[in-house]
């Protein structure tokens, strides 16, 4: 993030039987999809390819797969998108279809461009700690300090309300 830039509104999103489009197959989106499934979201990924630990989720219906690249109107429907591709121009077309669309996307290859960013997350108990710092590393090392905080008891975290 720009120092010119506002900081990124925090916002947690309840997506239970929302449809979620994922494109891309690697890395990222191994990373991503479980946290997706977990909040219930509905899960279609558009990628030629993917990970084994995404095909198993795709062999056992948990997900849906599309074996193809990104073609417009793969985004109608969602609530969410996720461009998790390698290739900057597809992703850029993604984003151009969603911002017509009025639906948030996250990118993965461009921070700057992404409408959207995914927390640095975790969960300690039954507190869910998300972190955005504009540097993906420094927030998975903030993140990883204030769960091991909360795990220990050294950070405490009242229960109740205000």
């Amino acid at each position: 993030m720009a120092a010119s830039d506002p900081p990124p509104y925090l916002l947690g999103l309840r997506l239970r039987g929302r449809l979620v489009v994922v494109f891309g197959g690697g890395r990222v989106a191994t990373r991503r999809v479980p946290a997706l499934l977990e909040s219930g979201a509905t899960v279609r990924v558009v990628s030629p390819s993917l990970s084994a630990s995404l095909q198993a989720l795709a062999a056992s219906g948990r997900i849906g797969w599309e074996r193809r690249r990104y073609a417009p109107g793969d985004c109608d429907g969602a609530w969410l998108v996720c461009a998790f591709t390698d290739d900057a121009i597809t992703n850029t077309a993604i984003d151009d279809e969603t911002e017509r669309l009025r639906i948030w996307t996250v990118r993965s290859d461009d921070a700057a461009a992404s409408p959207a960013w995914t927390p640095a997350s975790g969960q300690a108990g039954g507190v869910r700690v998300g972190v955005l710092s504009g540097d993906p590393r420094r927030s998975a090392g903030i993140r990883d300090a204030v769960l091991a905080g909360l795990r220990s008891g050294t950070l405490g975290a009242r229960r109740g309300r205000d």
